[in-house]
């Protein structure tokens, strides 16, 4: 079993606790002991790859005392006081694991290189191609950023994937037609909340929306629908918590802050999550395209019932306990599905169904990853050719 040498790139430069470093960071804190090897580097224009120290990996997993509760800055401050690379080589026949998203245009062709000239093995972790696909859900006008991570990730020997979604746009729309190539999915842990499993009551009010605040999570078509339950006289809180994104249109935000019964949290803190969560009759994630869509699946973990989309990838071959899902998202739909919801007897029986769900943790992603490094590493060594695919860059929808 060959060591696997992991770039945590991104999750080094922008420590944040959401979004893709997020995923890293769990993956690096649920490692198997029994598994592959690892070497934690970051790569660096002048040095190519870095390995980091012992301490430095601690850092970036929450393992060290205290750091779970620093903040990006504080951890950045913290990784520039202990990250003295060691002295030992990397090994040379360790296989190469990408696990982030990056548009870094030198270090993509440093790992073609890699694989070119000097004949290693490169294995990537896929999450989502919706940048390229859907530009228009981020106001983008062209792709061209995002080209070059496109080319890798075709080229690279081994694709594991977040979802079966992104393993289908990965082979239709990423390689080459006519040339599949059947990487795994590995599933996101759904246990991330450090959370109590919740009870039902009465008493619970409170619509929570979690997510990023964007064009394609609808979050004003969720204000619009709560608009007009409270004119119908309806009783219930409705809670965004999310950074709004730069681009993103807010100014609905201005009349929504104009009821009492909507607030929002600019800051997705563990602490306003679990605060809010703890009074939640239901969560609400309907956004229009997903990799594979968190919030769903972690409130389903500590037993609140979500209203969501029937196209969510988190959620594909998952029983529908607990859940309402939309076929079509519009406002009209979700002030029905929260009309619903507001009812006691329909929401204690989906509060009832969901205690029979069972999801994946972080831990399982952990030893999954290890398990296919493992296979990867096998298949190099028993001589198993993988076909180089070119890649296909023509068309976005």
């Amino acid at each position: 079993m060959s060591d696997v040498i992991f770039d945590c790139t991104e999750l080094y430069q922008n420590p944040i606790r959401t979004g893709i470093q997020r995923v890293v960071r769990e993956m690096l804190r649920n490692w198997p002991d029994d598994g592959p090897r690892l070497h934690v580097v970051r790569y660096d224009v002048d040095r190519a790859l870095v390995r980091l120290s012992e301490q430095a990996v601690r850092v970036l997993a929450d393992q060290e005392a205290g750091t779970d509760c620093l903040s990006r800055d504080e951890i950045a401050l913290r990784l520039a006081a202990v990250d003295a690379p060691p002295p030992e080589p990397l090994p040379e026949d360790a296989v190469y694991f990408i696990p982030e998203v990056f548009y870094d245009t030198l270090r993509c062709r440093y790992y073609e290189c890699l694989m070119k000239a000097h004949g290693k093995t490169l294995a990537m972790l896929g999450y989502d191609f919706i940048v390229y696909l859907k530009p228009h859900l981020f106001n983008l006008r062209t792709c061209l950023g995002q080209i070059e991570y496109l080319r890798l990730i075709a080229k690279a020997q081994h694709v594991a994937h977040i979802s079966e979604a992104t393993r289908r746009d990965y082979e239709g729309r990423i390689l080459h037609a006519g040339s599949p190539r059947k990487g795994p999915v590995l599933p996101l842990g759904a246990d991330g909340l450090n959370m109590e499993r919740q009870t039902w009551h009465p008493d619970r009010r409170n619509f929570v929306a979690l997510g990023s605040i964007d064009q394609r999570k609808n979050q004003q078509m969720i204000f619009e629908a709560f608009r007009m339950l409270w004119r119908d006289g309806h009783d219930a809180r409705l809670t965004l918590i999310g950074r709004a994104f730069a681009a993103a249109d807010i100014a609905w935000l201005d009349e929504a802050r104009n009821y009492e019964q909507f607030q929002w949290l600019d800051e997705a803190s563990d602490e306003n999550i679990r605060r809010e969560l703890a009074a939640a009759r239901c969560t609400i994630y309907v956004s229009e395209a997903e990799g594979y869509g968190l919030p769903p699946v972690e409130s389903l973990a500590v037993g609140i019932p979500v209203i969501t989309t029937a196209a969510m990838p988190s959620l594909e071959g998952l029983p529908t306990v607990g859940q309402i899902r939309l076929e079509d998202v519009t406002a009209a739909a979700i002030a029905e599905a929260v009309e619903t919801m507001l009812t006691d007897k329909a929401a204690s029986r989906l509060w009832k169904d969901l205690r029979q769900l069972e999801l994946s943790g972080w831990a399982d992603l952990g030893s999954q990853t290890a398990l296919w490094l493992e296979t990867v590493s096998a298949d190099r060594d028993h001589g198993v050719a993988t076909a180089m695919e070119t890649v296909r860059l023509t068309g976005t929808s």
